[in-house]
């Protein structure tokens, strides 16, 4: 746990030397998970559906959505289908 919020507060602070300016400015940027605890997340909560028998996840593991472009689906995509 100590690793992935130091992973997230050194990329945090990268970006926002980065960026310069004031302290002010600087504590306007995300803090976001990085790679590993981002992984992590994902895969605690992939097994959480895996281990629920209600889940859509558990009762359909080969669904694929309808709205796929190009064989991708992602966040653009989405937001392609859905027309906003």
């Amino acid at each position: 746990m100590v690793y992935i919020l130091a992973e997230a507060q050194h990329a945090w602070r990268r970006r926002a030397e980065r960026q310069g300016g004031s302290a002010l400015k600087q504590n306007t940027q995300s803090v976001k998970l990085g790679s590993v605890g981002g992984r992590i997340v994902a895969e605690v909560l992939i097994g959480l559906l895996l281990g629920d028998s209600s889940s859509f996840l558990s009762q359909q593991p080969s669904w694929k959505p309808d709205c796929m472009l190009n064989g991708k689906f992602g966040t653009a995509e989405l937001i392609k289908f859905a027309g906003l």
